[in-house]
């Protein structure tokens, strides 16, 4: 199977060398767990036209939630490799065809949604969210896209997603958490669906270095 690598030091390992090409795959947590920071690695490592699609954030505002990151963003997004996008399109088929008529335009062969957290507010009922998520990812695949679509989650609770309907439709789901010791919150990640993929089940903790995300090799947390 063609899969895409993520290029996040240790995830990889963890789901037989990349994501499959052509999935769309749920990235979801808390507030503060890094999704930004592990889509957009996501998007930067991956020496290839991409684009960050966003309902919430500009050009500016992600250039400074990625300032933590010793990355020239400058020279990525004058070099068309991130595209920024910030949309302000809140109905789902304006949304669809834009971010098709922008993966078609710079030739992206990775995208990041953020967030279906707010995609799935245009909808009134869950089978109408279903319904237009199996639109997005037919839409993604047939441009030979892999997509990462963001969701929030509620800290400390069991939720995969905003909605409880995303995990379903979507090809894979990668959660990340955030643990409490007695003193602090860890970031750590888990899988927990990968179509046609072999993916280790455990939580693996990753540190955010000033070169990007970094998993550490297979050590479960307890006490979850």
């Amino acid at each position: 199977m063609d899969r895409v690598k993520t290029n996040i030091s240790g995830f990889d390992d963890l789901i037989d060398g990349g994501i499959p090409r052509g999935s769309s795959v749920l990235l979801s947590g808390p507030c503060g767990a890094g999704k930004v920071y592990f889509a957009s690695e996501f998007l930067y490592k991956g020496a290839e036209p991409s684009i960050y699609y966003a309902f919430e954030q500009s050009q500016e505002s992600m250039k400074e939630n990625l300032s933590v990151f010793n990355w020239d963003m400058d020279k990525a997004i004058k070099g068309k490799q991130f595209n920024i996008i910030q949309s302000e399109l809140y109905q789902f088929e304006s949304f669809l065809s834009d971010l098709e008529d922008n993966i078609e335009k710079t030739g992206a062969a990775r995208v990041v949604v953020d967030s279906l957290t707010v995609i799935g507010e245009f909808f009134d009922s869950p089978y109408k969210l279903r319904k237009s998520l199996l639109e997005l990812k037919r839409m993604v695949k047939n441009n030979d896209a892999t997509a990462i679509l963001l969701s929030e989650t509620p800290a400390n609770t069991d939720k995969l997603s905003t909605f409880g309907s995303e995990e379903f439709v979507l090809d894979g789901v990668i959660l990340l958490h955030l643990i409490k010791s007695q003193t602090e919150l860890n970031h750590a990640v888990s899988v927990r669906k990968m179509i046609g993929t072999n993916f280790a089940s455990t939580i693996h903790p990753f540190e955010i270095r000033n070169t990007g995300l970094k998993v550490h090799k297979i050590r479960e947390l307890r006490g979850l």
